[in-house]
């Protein structure tokens, strides 16, 4: 029996099946390849804002650490050695490899809690005694100086060590100043009780100069800088006998809840050395000769006549040595003046001219802390044919002098002479440059100076001459 199978659409022998093939096109691939990148930069990007982020936080975690760094630095000094002002401005701080800028500023606060100064506006209406409340220490850290953002700032309250209205006492703020007003360093300082006979306190001030004292029974206290570290030795001083001490060398008086303050100036002791020099060139110093130097820092007043520090515990008489040369130590800065008169009561053989080096008036020497200075005084002899020329000009009946004019003294007769010197800035001008350079004959004299009118005149020398010429402008 014969059967056969027969499948729609194929046969059961010699049939094939058919596949088909698909794939990407182009489109499709850039497609993705857009999808993939741009999935890829999202990622990155919140990568690299999170990193940013971490490594922000550190810098301002850094800079925090550096603030209380510094505040309690300023605690642990203690509201004593503090002082009001910028103890740092963008000073550089290197930390983990990042470059920090630090600036403290310390401000005092008037509390309006217990009343303001000069204002009953308190607890009940009063007046506040004690104005200093406490200090406010601000610190501002930056770690970009470009940026307004990247920089933290804190402060910190600093208080007295007791309440103000704890007791009826009071406090001293000392400021221990140098020569240019800034604080001396580990001045030594003694504080003593006049009301109550006994020292309150004896030791240094801190490296800004200052020293804070509380509890302070309430009375008058003699503040005494020791020679300590080479200073000068300076102290407050009773007003008596017609004497009246400066403001800085009064005693302090203390009232009870107030702070006092005070300032003292004092710095280094300085060396002086005065010679006595004739003003001619190659003249040696002038042995023998008696004058009075007085000076120094101004502590008051008897009447119109200024007390100084100088000589301290000294005569100020002095006749120089055989070497022409007086010597001084042990010296405050200040200004010094040289008075020839006194001593030699008009009977020496010289005339004063004035001091070199230079300063603002004839007679005075300005001496530096801490400094060795030499000074000569010149000295004209008076049997000497010499020639002292001073150029001023009358200003509302008032001579003032004329610096760097130009005085000319000639001789066209036998002897021959003729010098050219510019005036000082007290309008003088000396001749002769060597010691027997003139004659006690007639010379001509020619003053000249910009924007004046030339004066001429004819001097008879004889001896020691001076002549003041007075030039008008042109």
């Amino acid at each position: 029996m014969n059967s056969k199978i027969s499948a729609e659409g194929g046969s059961a022998s010699g049939g094939k099946c058919q596949k088909s093939k698909k794939g990407f096109t182009l489109i499709e691939a850039l497609v993705f390849l857009f999808i993939f990148v741009v999935s890829t930069l999202s990622i990155y990007q919140a990568f690299n804002v999170g990193l940013n982020y971490i490594i922000e936080t550190k810098k301002k975690m850094g800079a925090v650490g550096i603030a209380n760094e510094e505040i309690e630095k300023r605690r642990n000094l203690g509201y004593e050695n503090l002082s009001v002002g910028a103890e740092m401005e963008n000073a550089e701080i290197v930390r983990n490899g990042v470059k920090y800028y630090v600036t403290v500023n310390i401000t005092y606060e008037d509390d309006p809690i217990d009343g303001l100064c000069g204002e009953g506006d308190g607890e009940g209406g009063e007046e506040d005694p004690a104005c200093h409340d406490y200090y406010i220490v601000g610190i501002t850290v930056k770690w970009d100086l470009a940026s307004a953002n990247k920089k933290i700032t804190m402060s910190a309250l600093i208080s007295p060590p007791v309440m103000e209205r704890d007791a009826d006492l009071g406090y001293m703020r000392l400021h221990i100043i140098d020569q240019d007003g800034n604080g001396l360093a580990g001045a030594k300082v003694r504080v003593f009780s006049l009301t109550e006979n006994k020292s309150y306190y004896l030791g240094n001030v801190n490296d800004s100069g200052n020293l804070f004292l509380f509890g302070l029974e309430p009375g008058n206290y003699k503040i005494t800088v020791l020679e300590d570290g080479g200073n000068f030795p300076v102290e407050t001083l009773d007003e008596s006998g017609g004497f009246v001490p400066e403001s800085e060398f009064a005693h302090v008086e203390i009232f009870a809840k107030t702070l006092s303050e005070k300032y003292i100036q004092t710095d280094k002791t300085s060396e002086l050395n005065v010679a006595l020099k004739k003003p001619f060139a190659g003249s040696t110093a002038i042995s023998g000769l008696g004058f009075t130097l007085y000076g120094g820092k101004l502590l008051g007043r008897t009447g119109e006549i200024a007390d100084y520090s100088f000589p301290a515990g000294e005569d100020p008489h002095s006749e120089n040595g055989s070497d022409g040369t007086e010597s001084y130590s042990d010296l405050s800065f200040g200004p010094y003046f040289f008075d020839f008169t006194d001593l030699n009561d008009g009977t020496t053989d010289y005339v004063f001219l004035w001091m070199t080096p230079l300063s603002d008036n004839e007679d005075k020497i300005s001496l530096d802390a801490g400094s060795s200075l030499d000074v000569e005084a010149l000295l004209a002899p008076v049997d000497k044919p010499s020639l002292l020329v001073q150029v001023v000009e009358i200003v509302e009946g008032f001579e003032n002098p004329i610096m760097d004019a130009e005085v000319r003294l000639q001789r066209v007769d036998d002897p021959v002479y003729d010098l050219t010197l510019e005036t000082n800035q007290f309008g003088k001008a000396f001749f002769p440059e060597n010691e027997d350079g003139l004659s006690n004959e007639q010379y001509s004299l020619t003053v000249s100076a910009p924007g004046y009118s030339p004066e001429n005149k004819n001097v008879t020398i004889n001896n020691f001459t001076t002549e003041k010429i007075e030039i008008s402008e042109s």
